[in-house]
């Protein structure tokens, strides 16, 4: 978190270093509720989660992704052809591989979770709501809307996440509403 803080982002070299720090340490930057500094460096979490998703699901297709880098390529590196795969490539640009970050279903769904923190701390409400809704669209299970109730739970958002555990009830499989219910007993046993 000190690197962090320290590191400047005035190069693009230098914003993708911090921004490899910020995907890194974001559980406990949300812990430590530095809520500004992450929102600061990343402004549009909406926007970075949907980049994220088109990530999972190139990868999911078994699609080859060019890992785009503002590194130098290595001499005699040349760019592949286009296949006709690249044409099922989603229409967003797809987040780039970076160290750490894992493009895979649930650690993206923690991120957003602790993203969604970030805005409702910080009275972004509605932009709060419109990641939740496209993340627990793309991935809905019981789990997911566990995570989004734990932030509010934190937060003691009771009407945020009464909202949350009903609309979860109502999209996910029987099998997995106990987990909802789980986390808001949780919430309601702090007392909040």
């Amino acid at each position: 978190m000190r690197a962090f803080n320290q590191l400047k982002a005035d190069t693009k070299h230098k914003a993708t270093l911090k921004t490899i720090l910020l995907w890194n340490n974001l559980e406990r930057m949300v812990a430590y509720r530095r809520y500004d500094d992450i929102l600061r460096h990343l402004p549009d979490p909406k926007s970075a989660i949907e980049a994220r998703m088109a990530a999972i699901v190139i990868k999911e297709k078994g699609l080859e992704m060019e890992l785009q880098s503002d590194l130098p390529r290595p001499p005699g590196a040349t760019k592949p052809a286009p296949t006709e795969a690249d044409s099922e490539i989603p229409k967003i640009q797809p987040e780039r591989q970076l160290p750490g970050v894992k493009q895979a279903r649930i650690p993206m769904v923690l991120d957003s979770a602790l993203l969604y923190e970030c805005l409702l701390a910080t009275g972004k409400e509605d932009k709060a709501h419109e990641l939740m809704v496209m993340v627990t669209d793309f991935e809905p299970t019981g789990n997911t809307y566990a995570m989004f109730i734990e932030r509010t739970n934190r937060l003691g958002k009771i009407k945020i996440r009464t909202a949350l555990a009903e609309r979860g009830s109502e999209r996910v499989p029987e099998d997995e509403i106990w987990r909802i219910t789980n986390m808001v007993i949780r919430g309601t046993r702090g007392g909040k």
